[in-house]
C-alpha cells in the first residue's frame, strides 16, 4: 500500500491556495495591487508672448514630484534660456499644475523642448509669435 498525503491535509492545502488567490484578485481589482505611485507629467497647454515661452505641465502620479527629475531637452528652441524657471518650486503636489517658463525666446519661431519626467517623455512645442 502506497502512502499519500491525507484528504485533510489536501483539502486544507486547496482551502489555502484559494483564499490566497482569491486575495490577490481582489486586491488588484480594488487597486491594493499594482496602484501606480510613478509621476507621469502630461502638458496642459503652452504659449508663447514676448520672448517668453510658458508651458503648463501636470504631475498626474500619486506622489508629489521634485522638479529635479524633470529633464529638458532642448530639440529646436532657438535662443529661449537653458534653464527653466518653475512657479511651483522644487515640488509639484501630486494632482497640480506647474508652470514653467523660458525667457529669451526667438519670435517667429517654432520652439520644441522634449520634457523627460520620472515615467514618461513629452514632446512640447510652442510658436512664438
Amino acid at each position: 500500500m502506497k502512502k499519500g498525503i491525507s484528504t485533510v491535509v489536501a483539502t486544507l492545502l486547496l482551502l489555502i491556495i484559494t483564499i490566497g488567490m482569491t486575495s490577490l484578485v481582489a486586491g488588484y481589482l480594488f487597486g491594493y495591487i499594482g496602484r501606480s505611485t510613478s509621476n507621469p507629467i502630461s502638458v496642459v497647454s503652452s504659449d508663447c508672448s514676448g520672448g517668453t515661452a510658458i508651458i503648463a505641465i501636470r504631475n498626474e502620479g500619486t506622489a508629489n514630484l521634485t522638479t529635479s527629475l524633470i529633464t529638458w531637452t532642448n530639440v529646436n528652441a532657438v535662443g529661449c534660456s537653458a534653464t527653466p524657471t518653475y512657479d511651483s518650486g522644487a515640488t509639484i503636489v501630486a494632482g497640480n499644475t506647474s508652470y514653467v517658463t523660458f525667457t529669451n525666446c526667438t519670435s517667429q519661431r517654432q520652439h520644441t523642448w522634449r520634457l523627460i519626467g520620472p515615467s514618461n517623455t513629452v514632446i512640447v512645442t510652442v510658436f512664438c509669435p
